[in-house]
């Protein structure tokens, strides 16, 4: 009741959640507890498959996307009145080369901990934030990678505003 995310992780299996969730999802969730306690939390769904990406979508093998299947969390979220937040799906991990799993298990942080909506200033927010986390104190090598992505997010923010007044003045001769 204290955390403003919540996520449900389990395998896919046969389409849904696992028994144990449904049963917990019984035993615990009530109209009362829904309407009183989880109102204006996040909640998320990552969902492990033994399939590939391209076996949910028409015409795949399922035939029937992650975002589909899920749609009774959805349900739960809008009674709950919750952020529902993007489906994160994990598809066939071992079958993922170290580096894509390196990558996985970095976007899985971002997912459990960046604010949302996934754009690239919360993503930079979210590096920046991390890679601060990690430095030791007498590494100048994490120093400069910390100094130069600063910069860099900094000069993406600065571009943003210029694209966003010169959007706002293109706006204006329009109408």
């Amino acid at each position: 009741m204290q955390a403003q995310r919540i996520i449900f992780q389990f395998p896919l299996y046969w389409y849904q959640a696992p028994a144990s969730l449904s049963q917990w999802q019984t035993q615990v969730l009530s109209n009362q507890f829904l309407n009183n306690s989880l109102r204006d939390k996040e909640l998320g769904i990552v969902v492990t498959t033994g399939l590939p990406a391209k076996a949910f979508q028409a015409g795949g093998q399922v035939g029937y996307s992650l975002g589909q299947l899920m749609t009774p969390f959805q349900a739960l979220a809008r009674q709950a009145q919750m952020q529902f937040l993007p489906i994160f799906p994990v598809y066939q991990f071992y079958y993922l080369s170290e580096i894509e799993q390196l990558q996985l298990f970095m976007d899985y942080q971002r997912y459990l901990s960046q604010d949302f909506p996934d754009s690239l200033k919360n993503r930079s927010q979210w590096y920046l934030h991390y890679l601060q986390k990690q430095q030791n104190r007498k590494n100048a090598t994490q120093d400069l990678i910390i100094q130069t992505f600063t910069q860099m997010t900094d000069e993406l923010n600065s571009a943003q505003a210029t694209l966003d007044l010169i959007k706002q003045d293109e706006d204006d001769t329009f109408e």
